[in-house]
């Protein structure tokens, strides 16, 4: 809220056109409701729109309501297009496609190992995330190890199995260790349409290691079942158990994934991809770079 109104303080202060950027809905709501001045000329691009739970009730009614008002999203899934035009009553050439781009964090695939001394597979992230069939094919297969990084209240309740660690709210250097240092990644999501799991995918990718994620149309955009990851079926330990038993056993598969996706990684889901957009938008509105 305090950005916000800095921001409000800017755009009176400043004589020309301006564009405020905020990011994900909670901001862009503040941005829409205290930034932009009464009759203000200024753009609003609502940055890393997404919804791990679509809202309900008078939420979604201050939200439809407010960000109508936004010159722009940007979403980072085909799916979330669809789905947020039907739901906010937005016009789907309103919305954006732009797939998560970051500055490759490889830096950790240089430092030695800081959480395993033995071979393992890892599990990165909290958002909508299917920790209760993991940990129930990993009770399956005792000989593989997984080390699982997350939040506390996205993991399951009960007793997690020895071949499991778990760390939670752990820094972010120290989850890229634990990925860079894994032989492939997990990715269980909650169903087959969530749009969740970009963020971690997109690491692994330029990482160059293999994922095995669960067939959701909210990753469709990165991930290609036998290009440059593995899928299986939602909710299904056994057939996880099995997947992760196969890739554990063809380190080849596993580097055939990896280099695939690395290359998927560089060419599309870069900084350089992401700051594009920014100059052609601030293009298209008028705006020198």
């Amino acid at each position: 809220m305090g950005a916000a109104l800095t921001a409000r303080r800017l755009i009176r202060e400043h004589a020309g056109r301006s564009v405020v950027v905020s990011h994900a809905p909670r901001v862009a709501l503040y941005s829409e409701c205290l930034a932009r001045p009464a009759a203000s000329q200024a753009l609003h691009l609502v940055f890393s729109f997404n919804f791990t739970d679509l809202p309900t009730g008078v939420r979604r009614s201050v939200l439809s309501r407010y960000l109508k008002r936004a010159d722009r999203f940007v979403v980072a899934s085909t799916i979330e297009r669809a789905m947020y035009s039907e739901y906010f009553e937005l016009e789907v050439d309103r919305i954006d496609l732009l797939l998560w781009g970051i500055q490759p964090p490889v830096e950790e695939l240089t430092k030695a190992a800081r959480f395993s001394n033995t071979q393992y597979i890892c599990a990165i992230g909290s958002q909508a995330r299917d920790y209760d069939t993991l940990i129930e094919a990993m009770r399956r297969i005792p000989y593989i190890k997984l080390v699982l990084v997350a939040t506390p209240d996205s993991l399951p309740q009960g007793v997690v199995p020895p071949n499991v660690r778990v760390l939670t709210n752990v820094p972010f250097a120290d989850a890229m260790n634990v990925l860079a240092h894994s032989m492939f990644m997990v990715l269980p999501l909650r169903d087959s349409t969530v749009p969740c799991g970009h963020v971690t995918a997109v690491a692994a990718m330029h990482m160059g290691k293999a994922i095995l994620a669960t067939d959701s149309t909210g990753l469709s955009d990165y991930l290609k079942d036998g290009s440059n990851a593995e899928f299986f079926s939602p909710r299904d330990p056994k057939q996880l158990a099995e997947k992760i038993e196969r890739l554990f056993s063809q380190p080849l598969l596993c580097q055939r994934l990896g280099t695939y996706a690395s290359t998927f990684a560089r060419q599309h889901c870069s900084e350089d991809s992401t700051a594009a957009y920014f100059r052609r938008y601030l293009e298209n509105n008028g705006i020198s770079v």
